[in-house]
């Protein structure tokens, strides 16, 4: 790695300017991944919910199918 040695008395503020640029551009990847992130979370929690939802109704149904209606209205609240 080489390290560049900069007299900050000569210099002109570009390399300080350069190195902000350098943190914002970093700190917007960071925030840009933990968003893509969340969002992937929240479509794996949607589907997982989608699938629970269509287990209750399954189940559900099939209690109607079987004339087990008391087990059938007891996972009502479960759907709603």
């Amino acid at each position: 790695m080489n390290l560049k040695c900069v007299d900050c008395s000569k210099s002109s503020g570009d390399e300080t300017t350069t190195a902000t640029k350098h943190g914002n551009l970093s700190d917007k990847a960071s925030i840009s991944n933990e968003k893509a992130l969340i969002e992937e979370l929240h479509h794996d929690e949607s589907k997982f919910s989608g699938l629970r939802l269509l287990g209750l109704f399954l189940q559900c149904a099939e209690c109607v199918s079987m004339e087990n209606l008391d087990y059938a209205t007891d996972l009502l609240p479960e759907i709603a």
